[in-house]
């Protein structure tokens, strides 16, 4: 979050540099070891719950945020409109999850969740799925750690890809109860006309271009 005000600082700075032009000594004194480069974006982070916070203050000063990671539907959210990623959202995760609800023809089911962003908008898109297409109900809904606690064996868990791929810990904290889970993952493939274009970009070659980005 340091990082991210310092973006805003710095850019904010900028614009007040430019505006003030010439007379820019004589009419305001910034600390210039805030002033940097105007920053254009920012990628990351790992994860919904940091990328949460960071977007929505660098969403102050309209700097984007482009996350491979962050798969939360709050990001989803008009006030998030700075925000960019390039991993499908939580949403599409709980419709295949209800695609193989359908499929077992299970209609009577339990929701769980971590507490955190990622967590709790994922549960919300459960529930919207639910509502949408009348096909099962939920019964109840709890949190991961709470369903630890009360030995809830024997059950199907349907897992996110966050934990049945990227958090290992959880998956082992939580071993009593979702073992034999069934982990959700988005399609993965390998795009080799795209990655010979990136590994094929060079600096000069981008601002030769006509990408108005670098205008």
């Amino acid at each position: 979050m340091k990082i991210a005000n310092d973006f805003v600082k710095s850019n904010y700075l900028n614009e007040l540099l430019e505006g003030q032009g010439d007379n820019f000594g004589s009419k305001l004194t910034i600390n210039m070891d805030y002033l940097t480069a105007p920053i254009s974006a920012v990628i990351g982070t790992e994860d919904s719950s940091s990328t949460t916070l960071v977007s929505s203050l660098l969403n102050v000063a309209a700097i984007p945020t482009i996350s491979p990671f962050a798969t939360s539907e709050e990001l989803s959210s008009p006030y998030f409109n700075s925000f960019f990623r390039t991993i499908p959202p939580d949403g599409q995760q709980a419709k295949a999850m209800v695609d193989i609800i359908e499929y077992y023809q299970w209609t009577y089911i339990a929701a769980v969740a971590i507490d955190h962003s990622y967590g709790r908008y994922g549960l919300r898109a459960l529930e919207r799925e639910a509502y949408d297409r009348k096909t099962f109900c939920i019964a109840f809904s709890e949190f991961l750690k709470e369903a630890t606690v009360q030995g809830l064996e024997g059950r199907t868990f349907l897992i996110s890809e966050a934990i049945a791929f990227i958090s290992p810990d959880v998956l082992e904290k939580n071993a009593v109860i979702l073992k034999g889970a069934i982990g959700i993952r988005p399609y993965l493939f390998t795009d080799n006309l795209f990655e010979d274009y990136l590994r094929g970009i060079t600096l000069n070659k981008t601002r030769e271009s006509a990408n108005p980005w670098w205008k």
